[in-house]
């Protein structure tokens, strides 16, 4: 049995010796850390387009104060959100898409005794190959009165 034994635990070491290597000569190979990644600049990251600052309303929201450009295609009158009147100057906040897609190309003024029609009429700038996006800005525009409002009212021309 002594040989049967020592025929069992050669061919077992044998066996581990083909399995196992020499440890001390393994190449372990380290992991290569995964590179950085440096987000590409957004259309978000860049300023806003456009000929304005910033306006904050009663509310607290702030809006892109813009100038209107005139030169648009298709020009419209547009509805806005509201009016805030100071003195002889009022100011108008609406929504509207982004730049160059939709541009404030007029505003037109008219005072009456009773009321003061305001119309913002919506236009584009943009050339055949532009992608418009389906986004809302909150913009706005001043408009300086012939008198202060007093009693009149504000009545949106395109509503």
């Amino acid at each position: 049995m002594t040989r049967k034994l020592a025929a069992v635990l050669a061919v077992a070491a044998i066996a581990l010796a083909s399995c196992g290597g020499d440890v001390a000569n393994d190449v372990v190979d380290e992991p290569t850390p995964a590179p950085t990644a440096v987000p590409a600049p957004t259309d978000r990251d860049a300023p806003p387009t456009g000929n304005g600052e910033t306006v904050t309303d009663t509310n607290g929201m702030a809006a892109r104060l813009v100038k209107p450009e005139g030169g648009t295609t298709d020009a419209r009158p547009s509805t806005y959100d509201h009016v805030e009147v100071s003195d002889r100057s009022a100011t108008v906040f609406y929504y509207a898409g982004v730049e160059p897609c939709s541009v404030l190309d007029r505003v037109e003024v008219e005072e009456g005794a009773d009321q003061v029609v305001i119309t913002l009429f919506i236009g584009s700038k943009a050339g055949p190959e532009t992608a418009c996006i389906a986004l809302a800005e909150y913009k706005a525009v001043q408009v300086e009165l012939d008198r202060e409002l007093g009693d009149r009212q504000i009545v949106d021309g395109a509503a």
